[in-house]
């Protein structure tokens, strides 16, 4: 579990994303827009947020990991969180754990 500074907006590394019917060849075209599934599920809470509009970019030489951009906005409640991407019968689910905390260094 990564631990980031609360209220601030930064990139979570997500992958290896692998294609659902073998399990392992790299998927280098998922987008958070076209996902069934594109969320995040922050601490205590009862509903989750929607992340589909926000930057998620292939990393270069790389394939299947991508940079995702939570907003200082989404990142504002301390405790865990779980970001989940899917694209149903496509790739395999993906779940990046996160921890907001308001310390000084991170």
């Amino acid at each position: 579990m990564r631990v980031l500074k609360a209220d601030t907006t930064v990139k979570v590394v997500v992958g290896p994303v692998v294609a659902v019917g073998d399990g392992f060849t790299p998927v280098t075209t998922l987008s958070l827009s076209t996902a069934d599934e594109a969320e995040l599920m922050k601490h205590d809470a009862s509903a989750v947020t929607d992340i589909s509009s926000n930057t998620f970019a292939a990393i270069t030489s790389m394939d299947g990991y991508y940079n995702l951009t939570l907003t200082a906005a989404q990142l504002d409640t301390e405790g865990n969180a779980s970001s989940r991407h899917q694209r149903r019968f496509a790739v395999l689910a993906r779940t990046r754990d996160v921890h907001g905390c308001k310390c000084q260094r991170v």
